[in-house]
């Protein structure tokens, strides 16, 4: 099923409603923990049009997995280069 970009949109608007709920928690968070926070915000919303496509959206639960999945594209990318460095050391 396609979505709309209007249903994309409101999806967008009500993510940013969420993300400003949790201004509470970033005030209360280290200054050089803050950035990581954005990054998990910003890595939400990059993927948006997934999260519109939910029949009943909990907009934290997709602000987690989206940050979920980040991470693991992370995890691997590192993995990756760490297996790359150890052949190159001939580890």
């Amino acid at each position: 099923m396609a979505i709309t970009k209007e249903e994309v949109a409101k999806f967008q608007n009500a993510l940013e409603d969420e993300i400003t709920t949790w201004e509470w928690f970033r005030y209360g968070l280290r200054p050089e923990d803050r950035p990581y926070m954005e990054k998990i915000f910003t890595y939400t919303r990059k993927q948006a049009e997934a999260g519109s496509q939910g029949k009943q959206i909990m907009y934290t639960d997709y602000l987690w997995m989206a940050t979920l999945i980040a991470q693991q594209k992370q995890i691997e990318t590192l993995l990756l280069e760490l297996d790359a460095l150890k052949k190159s050391l001939n580890l």
